[in-house]
């Protein structure tokens, strides 16, 4: 029997394509980078109710990936006062 392969989750993918892996976000590309974010994670708030237990999984795709790329930023040019 021959498995076909796993259809992508478009949240998923979604998921990745914010969190832009691999990638440097510098300073300036910040707010472009949180507002994508903030896209994805509304986009996962709608699934809550209609789909519970995919958003959980979803949920804790994201945030991993979250606290992972938090350690990337670039936080060189934050203003002075702010330790890093």
């Amino acid at each position: 029997m021959t498995r076909r392969p796993r259809r992508r989750d478009l949240l998923e993918a979604a998921i990745e394509g914010a969190l832009q892996p691999g990638r440097f976000i510098a300073y300036r590309a910040g707010w472009d980078f949180v507002s994508s974010l903030e896209g994805v994670a509304g986009q996962l708030a709608k699934l809550v109710h209609a789909e519970p237990e995919r958003a959980v999984a979803l949920y804790e795709t994201f945030l991993a990936g979250c606290y992972e790329k938090a350690q990337e930023l670039d936080d060189s040019a934050a203003p002075s006062g702010r330790s890093s």
